[in-house]
């Protein structure tokens, strides 16, 4: 049976919430990891989505004297963004941190986090990110670009922090501000006002950020002296054959989304012609037919020449 401590405790300024399934050994490795990160104003919270193979009862024994610790387990459907979802709803913090249970983060990142949040002039971020490193299957690093040079010119600047505010709904589209789970805190605000799309079985945190600015205006931050491990491995939703696809559903999404008068239109429609192409090519020798239907979506969308191309290809295979 499981126990919350929550009420036991003060409100934290950041929960990390962790979703997994079935995942033990990675959950016995975050887990080892995070407990020394709580000393900071954080809670840790680990939402169980359907687990059957002992990790309640590993993370039960983990966790017995530690009351930062919450064990909860996702009673609604089966999948990361329905279980982010209840993890929104339980979160106690400010901020959320949805740290996966394959990621990680560096010596006093939740501790410098909650002091540059604390030390904030103004009002506090919606989105707050820090400098990313992704670990590559093979052992290297490289560190990711968060923002684009013309917009750490943009931004405003506080000691380490760089600060942009307003329609950031261009850069977003464009990837010009990169964010994901490991380097991204979410304000509570925000996420309460929007929430994940849980239909989508990936992407489903690109289309929050990018529906978000699309209806508010966002102040997002940027921290580079804080350091989050993006870990990719053989089953990562990164490396997976069907991302493509699912990018592509977000921006059928967000197509829909945007007003006809809106000065966004004709961006998310070149690129969400541009994302179908990708699917389409993605997919060529791995489901002709999903192919062909990107391909024929890019088409509809004004990517004519390229699509067409790529169907007279795809059709020469037969």
């Amino acid at each position: 049976m499981m126990t919350d401590t929550a009420s036991t405790m003060p409100k934290p300024l950041i929960s990390i919430v962790c979703c997994t399934h079935n995942r033990l050994e990675f959950v016995r490795t975050h887990f080892e990891a995070l407990r020394g990160h709580l000393d900071a104003d954080v809670e840790l919270l680990y939402a169980l989505d359907h687990c059957n193979d002992g990790t309640l009862e590993f993370l039960q024994a983990a966790s017995a004297q530690l009351p930062k610790v919450r064990l909860l387990e996702n009673d609604g459907e089966r999948g990361l963004f329905s279980c982010r979802n209840f993890g929104i709803r339980h979160a106690r913090g400010d901020y959320i941190h949805f740290l996966d249970d394959d990621d990680g983060v560096e010596t006093g990142f939740y501790a410098r986090t909650c002091a540059a949040l604390q030390a904030a002039d103004g009002a506090r971020p919606d989105l707050y990110l820090t400098r990313l490193m992704v670990c590559e299957p093979d052992g290297a690093r490289h560190e990711k670009e968060i923002f684009s040079p013309p917009w750490v010119q943009a931004a405003t600047r506080s000691g380490d922090e760089l600060r942009l505010q307003g329609d950031l709904f261009k850069p977003l589209l464009e990837g010009q501000i990169f964010f994901n789970g490991a380097n991204t805190l979410y304000s509570m605000d925000l996420l309460r006002r929007y929430g994940f799309r849980s239909e989508l079985k990936k992407s489903a945190d690109w289309l929050f950020c990018l529906e978000s600015s699309l209806l508010s205006e966002l102040c997002v931050a940027y921290n580079p002296s804080i350091t989050a491990n993006y870990v990719l491995h053989p089953a990562s939703m990164s490396l997976s054959p069907d991302k493509q696809s699912w990018n592509a559903k977000v921006f059928d999404i967000l197509l829909g989304l945007v007003a006809p008068e809106s000065p966004h239109l004709a961006a998310v429609k070149r690129t969400c012609a541009m994302v179908n192409f990708d699917a389409g090519y993605a997919n060529r020798h791995l489901d002709r037919q999903r192919s062909l239907a990107h391909y024929k979506r890019a088409f509809s969308l004004g990517l004519r020449g390229k699509s067409t191309l790529a169907m007279l290809k795809l059709a020469a295979r037969l």
